[in-house]
């Protein structure tokens, strides 16, 4: 397969993100990647050091460096950033993959995985989980035409809300059509999914991709979103867990996980694993004894 990967990093993440890129080239080796970093405004240039270190690992390779940070509630802001770049890049690929710099690959038929469990190139692929109560609540009263929204400063948004909304969110209509078209709050992790080359044309053809994303109201995760339009789109949402254990729960194991419970599952990838003695350390860990497929790929 062709791919374009959308790896988003900020300052302190240099080490694990070289960790994590090398590690997918290595247990991918079939597949071919276009890069597109989008570096939020980091002062050690993350983006552009992990691009010039790695000359001819891709076909494409671009740094998307925004002028100033984004922060923590920036996430979906970013998404839509690269999704922006790699169809004005206009290179030919059949599925986007988005990988977080905290997200470890394990196993070496990571590769073999994806091919086999990713065929619908109009189709959405990522770890469903339900979404927690508070969350849910925070999408259904996104979909008012007013109410509460995250304070921003200088186009930043933040923890802090108020009553301050009094004009439809960017992305209510599309909620609006996922519920009629089957979404009952659970989403895609963010920190890994693959969304197929028809999908991404599908939401671009909605003119999505020229909305004014700033009108935010109190939900801004990158996932759900995503999720959420998939549905309103009609696009289908595919869970990796469905038909193999070894996606289940991963986005949510770290250093902290029991390796009874890793050894059982034998995860295709792990989040999240930072820039920590106890993150290095579990990542040392799963490539020496998890590296390797216990049993084909079913």
């Amino acid at each position: 397969m062709k791919i374009a990967l959308f790896y988003a990093v900020c300052q302190g993440e240099y080490e694990i993100a070289s960790d994590s890129l090398d590690r997918l080239l290595e247990v991918c080796p079939q597949h071919e990647f276009d890069l597109y970093v989008v570096d939020d405004a980091s002062p050690s240039d993350v983006g552009g050091r992990l691009v010039a270190e790695r000359p001819g690992r891709f076909g494409h390779a671009e740094v998307i460096r925004l002028p100033k940070s984004l922060g923590f509630w920036g996430c979906c802001t970013r998404m839509l950033i690269a999704f922006r770049q790699i169809l004005v890049a206009d290179r030919p690929c059949d599925f986007v993959l988005k990988m977080d710099a905290d997200l470890f690959p394990v196993r070496s038929d990571l590769g073999v995985e994806l091919g086999r469990a990713c065929t619908d190139r109009n189709a959405f692929y990522g770890c469903l989980f339900d979404l927690r109560r508070r969350d849910a609540v925070l999408v259904v009263a996104d979909l008012f035409p007013v109410g509460f929204a995250r304070q921003s400063r200088d186009g930043v948004l933040s923890r802090p809300w108020k009553l301050n909304r009094w004009r439809r969110t960017w992305w209510d209509d599309l909620g609006f059509s996922a519920i009629r078209n089957g979404y009952r709050f659970r989403s895609a992790g963010g920190s890994f999914w693959m969304l197929g080359s028809g999908a991404l044309r599908a939401i671009d053809d909605s003119g999505l991709l020229g909305r004014d994303d700033s009108r935010f109201g109190l939900h801004a995760a990158d996932d759900s979103l995503l999720t959420i339009i998939c549905h309103g789109l009609g696009i289908p949402v595919v869970d990796l867990g469905t038909e193999s254990r070894s996606w289940q729960g991963v986005l949510a194991y770290g250093p902290e996980t029991p390796w009874e419970l890793l050894g059982e599952i034998h995860p295709f990838v792990v989040h999240p694993l930072k820039n920590s003695t106890p993150g290095w350390q579990r990542r040392k860990e799963l490539a020496e004894k998890l590296s390797n497929p216990k049993q084909p790929v079913s």
